[in-house]
Parts: structure tokens; C-alpha cells; sequence
């Protein structure tokens, strides 16, 4: 767990200053130990027989999925190379739930074929497409229709839910597909899955979500004569980023929620409850570190200039554009120094939109201190657009049991161009073709 000594960040035993030390900067770095207790204690929390499956998309780090595949009861994918990456992690096929609005026909063929344990269809068009698929097959697959609710859900800082969207059948429309997948040979509704929002923070707003879900479900199961094996209520229980939010209180969700919980097992038993999180169990676990390399001033203003930017971790800045706050900012070796004036962070990066914090509280820093930029264990690297300007990918770093490795390294220049194939072609201009090759220089 995350903790202080002598000023400097520690992850258990493990130093932030060693592994900046050991490991080239930027880079993220993951608390296992604390995932692994996340889980643990998001499930004794929540009644008994309701599921916590993790939603891959948030990290989808093979080590982080491993590390998750002994404690979660499933996993949530959303592409097919997450599902071989759930696979290759430890997670059986039946454990594997495939949701997404605009799945290939190759992602649907090979779903079925690994026999996953739930494609969740979010179409009529969909839903027909794997028929015929699993008909080609010679299977029978077993699904879940998304809905999208007519009741808007409140309190997220993304809705999914009572709007127009790309995501899940409406409401309205659900009844009339279901009616005529009866016709259908070759896929079984096992399910039904319903996700109205993300980043919610308020305990009572999210439970008051899924207490409408579970009552959306039952109607839906009463009036069909539906066979379900599964709900999926969603989840999106968010973390604080920005200044004046608070920590969602799980404890007080799970106590109001329960109940609800425990009449739907009571007039459904049998059918499983599902829940699914991705940030909520792995976003305060991870840090992304980048190192100082100069502080300026420039019209009254201190520019602190770190290793990394916006194409390591998109989440801060783009969000900063937008909302003018950032997420919470350290100087991971001068813990417990006072702040000082606001400074600007930035990456760097030729271009104005990459600053990673506007006018941050920090003590006063020089060249070689560490900068954390915290809770940034969700939608850090894989939501970057790191190829942008051809800087080198940050590392990831996992802390585990007193150990630490590394779960992923950046590609060389040489193994980036392997996915450039070089196509010599003569100017129609000077008539000529270019033959020099510069010489590569790895970093």
C-alpha cells in the first residue's frame, strides 16, 4: 500500500526513488497488493452470490489481468484481442463476457468458437448476425441483450442511460426483439445486461441505478417468460480526480443496495447477479511517474517540464482542457514538504495542449525530482496517443508482494518501423529515387 518515509513515496517496502533508479523514466507503476485487496474487499462488501467481474478496458495490462484472474469472479472484454488477452491471463472462456456496439463479424465468429461464457448483443441486426454465425458453426451461443433504459441515470460524469446512444436496444424496442429471437435457432438469451453510466461518486445515486436496474430486469423477465441465467447491473463507480470530490463510499452503497439485491435472488433463484468494475478497483492503485528535467519562468508563470506528457496519459490533460483542474499532482520525493505557488507541468511535447497540470500546489522543485501523477491506474497508457510525435512508451511497473516487475517494456525504434514497411518510389518530380538510410538510433 501507498505510504510515506523520510518524504519519499513508498509502494509497500518498495521505494519510488529505487525504482526511478532501476527503471528508464516515464513510467506507471501498480500497486498489486492493493488491486488484489480492492477485489477482495469490494466482494465481502456486496451479498452474497453477486459477482464482481473486472472490465478489462481499464487496464489491460496481461500481468495486471493475471493478478485479477485468482480474485475476480469474471472479465469483461470488449475487443478480440482483449478476450486472447483475458485467455492468455488465466481466465476461462466461460468467465469471459464480450460487450461492445459494433462487434466485427470476425470478433463474433470467435466468441462463439471459444465458447465464452456470454456475448452480450447490442443490436437486432447483431443478435441476427450471430445466429447465422453460430449457425455456420454448428453452436448454439449463449447471450445477454444489452438495454438501454428509458430512465436516464443521474449522478455519472458519463451517461449511457435514457438517451439516444449507439449502446443496447431501447427499452421500448427490447420486448419486439425479444419476441423474435424465438425464431431464432442457433442463440440462447441467457441474459440481460443493463450499464447506465461511469464515474458515478455519490453511494446513493448508484445504488438507487441499480435497485431501477434489478426492478427493469424482473419486468422484463415476468412479461417475456424469459429463462435468465444472469443480470448484469453495470457498474461505473468512479474516483476522485479533481478538487472537492469525495471517495465513493462503498460500504454505505453495498448496505443500501443489498437488500435489493438479496429480493431479487429471493424471487429469482438461480439467476446470477453480475457486477462489473474496471476503474473503481484499479485506478488508485497506479501512479504515472515522469522526472523533471527543467523548471522555467516565462511572464511571472513556473513552467515545470517533466519527461512525459499527453501522449502517455491523455486522461489529466484532456480533462484538464475541458474542466481547467487536473488529477492530483506529487513530488513523490518531497512527500512531505509544504506547497508553494502554483506552477504549470508540462510535458514534453511541441505542442500547447500538453500540460499535465495548470496551476498546481507543489513544493518547490528542480531538475530530478519525481513527479506522480496519482490515480492513474485506469485509462492511462492504452488510452494515450503515444505514438504522438515518436517519443519512447512509458514502462509499467507492478509492485507485488514486495517485488517489483515489469509488465511491459517500451518497443525499440527498430521493433516500431517493423510495422512500417519502407516503399522506395521514383519523384515524379526530380525523377530520381532516394536511396540513403539514416542510421538508427535506439532510445
Amino acid at each position: 500500500m501507498l505510504q510515506t518515509r523520510n518524504g519519499v513515496l513508498h509502494i509497500g517496502q518498495t521505494s519510488i526513488c529505487d525504482l526511478a533508479d532501476k527503471y528508464p523514466d516515464p513510467f506507471y507503476v501498480y500497486d498489486g497488493d492493493a488491486i488484489e485487496q480492492q477485489m477482495c474487499r469490494i466482494k465481502s462488501l456486496l451479498a452474497r452470490g453477486v459477482e464482481v467481474i473486472y472490465s478489462l478496458k481499464a487496464n489491460p495490462n496481461l500481468s495486471i489481468a493475471a493478478l485479477l484472474s485468482t480474485c475476480a469472479d469474471g472479465v469483461d472484454v470488449s475487443s478480440l484481442r482483449e478476450m486472447q488477452v483475458a485467455l492468455g491471463a488465466g481466465f476461462s472462456p466461460a468467465q469471459i463476457f464480450f460487450v461492445g456496439p459494433g462487434k466485427s463479424l470476425q470478433e463474433i465468429e470467435s466468441a462463439v468458437q471459444a465458447n465464452i461464457g456470454c456475448l452480450v448483443v447490442e443490436s437486432r441486426d447483431e443478435l441476427q448476425q450471430t445466429d447465422r454465425i453460430a449457425s455456420r458453426l454448428g453452436k448454439r451461443a449463449n447471450v445477454a441483450l444489452r438495454l438501454n433504459p428509458a430512465l436516464e441515470a443521474s449522478g455519472g460524469r458519463l451517461k449511457m442511460g435514457g438517451a439516444p446512444t449507439q449502446f443496447g436496444i431501447d427499452e421500448e424496442q427490447a420486448g419486439e426483439v425479444i419476441v423474435w429471437s424465438r425464431s431464432l435457432r442457433n442463440v440462447r438469451i441467457i441474459g440481460l445486461h443493463v450499464y447506465m453510466g461511469t464515474r458515478i461518486l455519490d453511494w446513493a445515486v448508484a445504488a438507487r441505478n441499480t435497485e431501477e436496474i434489478l426492478k427493469l430486469t424482473a419486468r422484463f423477465q415476468e412479461s417475456y417468460g424469459l429463462e435468465l441465467e444472469l443480470v448484469d447491473v453495470g457498474g461505473g463507480l468512479g474516483v476522485p480526480y479533481f478538487r472537492g470530490e469525495q471517495p465513493f463510499d462503498l460500504e454505505r452503497f453495498a448496505k443500501e443496495v443489498n437488500p435489493a439485491f438479496a429480493r431479487f435472488q429471493q424471487s429469482f433463484p438461480g439467476v446470477r447477479l453480475v457486477m462489473e468494475l474496471g476503474r473503481f478497483v484499479v485506478a488508485e492503485a497506479g501512479i504515472y511517474v515522469a522526472k523533471v528535467r527543467y523548471v522555467k519562468t516565462s511572464r511571472g508563470k513556473t513552467y515545470v517540464l517533466v519527461s512525459g506528457g499527453m501522449n502517455h496519459h491523455q486522461g489529466t490533460t484532456s480533462v484538464g482542457s475541458v474542466l481547467k483542474d487536473h488529477f492530483p499532482i506529487r513530488v513523490l520525493n518531497k512527500m512531505d514538504h509544504a506547497a508553494a505557488s502554483p506552477v504549470v507541468v508540462c510535458g514534453p511535447l511541441c505542442t500547447p495542449a500538453d500540460i499535465l497540470g495548470r496551476a498546481v500546489g507543489l513544493p518547490p522543485v528542480e531538475a530530478g525530482d519525481l513527479i506522480g501523477i496519482m490515480n492513474s491506474g485506469a485509462y492511462g497508457l492504452t488510452a494515450s496517443p503515444v505514438e504522438f510525435l515518436s517519443h519512447r512508451w512509458p514502462g509499467e511497473i507492478l509492485v507485488y508482494g514486495g517485488e517489483d516487475h515489469l509488465v511491459r517494456r517500451s518497443p525499440t525504434l527498430s521493433e516500431s518501423l517493423q510495422f512500417q514497411p519502407l516503399v522506395r518510389v521514383k519523384s515524379q518530380v526530380h525523377g530520381h529515387t532516394h536511396e540513403a538510410v539514416p542510421t538508427l538510433v535506439e532510445g
